[in-house]
């Protein structure tokens, strides 16, 4: 008796949880020395050189929370959207400024990665309400912000100006006039 009850109210918990997903895949065009913005509300950003000419996106965005309604209501007023003007990219999902101050009711779990392929000479500016900002193998100006993650960058080449309010900055072989500031976290600079 005591198993099936506790069968049950796992059950119960699982159903009472929801889950929205979504995932994004595209492919553009991109000259080198072209701009990626990437501005989103939360999520990992990893922005690093192709092979070619491309600015090739792979994008997943996922809300688990006990309220359906509300997750829904998120993913439609804040799409992820792709556009492009002249050779600048940006990926926007990112909340409207009157619509900052809402919050969740009860549990929520949020998670998003954005992966951006483009040429190797193309500048970044990144920004993050809540992840992890990764930066490789570019030559440009990078420009990067998150409000709670690690920034790491490898063999950047070119001026680098990126904050995190909480997290560990990593510099690995990186060229260039580097000013980087973080409210909690190590910094650590490798040649």
């Amino acid at each position: 008796m005591i198993i099936r009850t506790i069968l049950l109210l796992v059950i119960a918990a699982a159903t009472a949880s929801a889950l929205s997903e979504e995932k994004i895949s595209q492919q553009l065009d991109g000259r080198p020395g072209g701009k990626i913005i990437v501005d989103v509300d939360f999520g990992t950003i990893d922005v690093s050189a192709g092979t070619d000419d491309k600015v090739v996106i792979e994008g997943y965005r996922k809300i688990d929370s006990n309220n359906e309604a509300q997750e829904k209501e998120y993913l439609a007023a804040v799409p992820v959207t792709v556009t492009k003007d002249g050779n600048t990219v940006t990926i926007r999902a990112r909340r409207q400024e009157k619509d900052r101050d809402q919050s969740w009711s009860g549990h929520c779990n949020t998670d998003a990665r954005y992966t951006v392929r483009v040429p190797r000479n193309f500048n970044s500016e990144l920004r993050t309400g809540g992840g992890t900002i990764i930066g490789t193998d570019l030559t440009g100006t990078m420009s990067a912000d998150t409000s709670g993650g690690k920034l790491r960058f490898t063999h950047l080449r070119g001026p680098t100006g990126a904050t995190t309010s909480g997290g560990s900055i990593e510099l690995n072989g990186c060229e260039g006039t580097v000013k980087v500031d973080t409210s909690g976290g190590r910094i650590e600079s490798i040649d």
